[in-house]
This record gives C-alpha cells, structure tokens and sequence, in this order.
C-alpha cells in the first residue's frame, strides 16, 4: 500500500499541476487569439451624409454642410457654441449680419476681417439662409 500511496502522490504532485499548466496555457492563448482578432477587425465605414439640397457632403461630427466658406465658419463659430445653433437657424444676409453683430455687442465676439465676415456671412446665407 506503501507503493500506491507514493504513486499516487507523485501523480497528485507532477500531473495534476501539469494540467492545470496546460490548462492555463490554452486559455491564455484563446484570449490573445480573440484580442487579435477584435484588433484585425475592420473599422467601421462611416457612411457619408449627404444635403438633399445641394447634394454636397455633411461633417457627421458638425453636422454642417461642407461648402465654401465651411473650414472658416467651423474654425469662428463651432469653437464658441454648438453648430446646431446655426444648422437650425434661418436667416438672410441681413439676419445673419445682425446675429454676428449681436454676439460682438453683447457676447465679445470679435470683429471679424472684412474678408473673413463675408466669407462667413456667405457661407451662412448660401446654406442656412431663408
């Protein structure tokens, strides 16, 4: 009995541990095999939105047309409030005009360059005008 008791832990002692080793090797390399994969997924196509309107591209992030004029009116107005405030918005040249002159008065926007307003004033009155 001596014997098989000795067997026996050297089994519980070697194969037990032994298993558990590869055990533990099969897990890790299924979890790095699935990492792998979640990192060779492609990204997802981000559909471009398109105005019915005009039929030119909308930035998914500002939800503007993208237009002449657009990279200004992003850089001088999306930097001070949200761009549904002008997506939303309608106006002439006039209004538009008056809403600048507005944020300058009671806000502190800036007075724009001449070349930067029009740019502006156009863009807003060509796709957000009345």
């Amino acid at each position: 009995m001596n014997k098989v008791g000795s067997t026996i832990g050297y089994l519980a002692a070697i194969i037990l541990p032994a298993i558990v080793l590869v055990y533990y090797i099969h897990v890790v390399a299924e979890a790095k095999e699935q990492a792998l994969a979640i990192a060779r997924a492609k990204e997802p196509e981000i559909k471009t939105l398109t105005d019915p309107s005009t039929g030119l591209p909308v930035d998914p992030v500002t939800n503007m047309i993208m237009g002449d004029g657009y990279a200004t009116v992003k850089k001088e107005c999306a930097r001070c409030h949200p761009t549904t405030l002008i997506t939303t918005y309608r106006a002439d040249k006039k209004g538009w005009t008056d809403t600048i002159r507005w944020m300058q008065s009671e806000k502190g926007l800036p007075i724009f360059k001449a070349e930067t307003e029009e740019v502006i004033l156009t863009y807003l009155t060509s796709y957000y005008g009345k």
